[in-house]
């Protein structure tokens, strides 16, 4: 029997002092992040736009390994059943 598959999603948005970095990052943990300055960070349209920015990889790198463990799972069911 199919099962289902939830998805969940976690955002935090801390204060901290490193320096400003645009591009979405990639931490050892699997998350993702990017810190703005402060004006972006108050205003709702640019904080919006940031958390967007960081979400992207995030999406697609969740999607990747969730497809591939996906295909691991139906090859080994295939070869299981002779199917």
């Amino acid at each position: 029997m199919p099962k289902n598959t939830k998805i969940r999603i976690k955002i935090e948005l801390v204060e901290t002092d490193d320096p400003i970095q645009d591009d979405p990052l990639k931490g050892s943990d699997g998350s993702f992040s990017l810190v703005v300055d402060e004006a972006k960070a108050i205003s709702i349209d640019q904080i919006e736009k940031s958390v967007l920015t960081a979400n992207w990889p995030a999406i697609r790198d969740a999607i990747g390994q969730h497809l591939t463990e996906v295909s691991k799972k139906k090859l080994k069911k295939k070869k299981s059943t002779g199917k």
